[in-house]
């Protein structure tokens, strides 16, 4: 994947120099649900789908970027509010999560400002790092920066695995959209899931482009 990433101290500098625009993004929960992440957009991207799409607010729910050592998360700053979309799949001995997450925050400015936190989060999952949820588990990360840019600001990915028991497979990706932070995350879990590589990866980045882009169009 090294072909696929920027220096983030030089994504660093450009969010530090980045004008806090205003966005025309959705402005209520029923707005919202439609511009987000619908069965169809996990179609046509190649992306597993198959259950009910879901939709849900949420309170302040922190954006989460991959497990840490013992019972602790890598999470970015708390948002005012959080839009959830997902849609699923399930196949047998594993089941398949595509997952849309708007984190809004009080102001353009306050989302660059998150932004820039979680790039420089983003640095620590990396390596391997015991996690403790109902027994410690292995769980092996990485990350780095896309050369696609939204809104002037190039995507953040960030990836997981965790091989021994239940097997558990994510990647996400990060945008910067105006006045909050655009998470799409891709999941395989169950004991045939298989690990999430390049080509999948690539449909998630441009699924990930592809809303950004419609959430700031409003």
């Amino acid at each position: 994947m090294s072909h696929r990433r920027a220096a983030l101290p030089v994504l660093l500098a450009l969010l530090l120099a980045l004008p806090a625009a205003a966005a025309a993004a959705p402005s209520t929960p029923s707005a919202a649900d439609a511009v987000m992440l619908q069965a169809a957009d996990s179609r046509a991207a190649g992306l597993p789908v198959g259950g009910e799409r879901e939709f849900a607010q949420e309170s302040g729910d922190r954006p989460w970027l991959c497990d840490g050592e013992g019972d602790t998360d890598v999470e970015g700053p708390k948002p005012r509010r959080t839009y959830v979309a997902s849609t699923q799949a399930e196949a047998k001995g594993r089941e398949s999560v595509v997952e849309q997450d708007i984190s809004l925050y009080r102001s353009a400015a306050a989302a660059q400002a998150a932004f820039a936190k979680i790039a420089t989060l983003a640095q620590s999952c990396t390596g391997t790092v015991t996690h403790l949820d109902d027994a410690p588990v292995p769980v092996t990360r990485t990350n780095g920066t896309l050369k696609t840019a939204v809104g002037g600001s190039p995507m953040i990915w960030v990836a997981q695995e965790a091989t021994d028991g239940a097997r558990e497979f994510e990647y996400s990706v990060f945008a910067l959209v105006g006045s909050a932070i655009q998470t799409i995350e891709l999941e395989h879990q169950g004991a045939q899931a298989k690990p999430i590589g390049a080509a999948e990866r690539t449909r998630a980045d441009r699924l990930a482009a592809t809303l950004a882009k419609r959430w700031l169009a409003g």
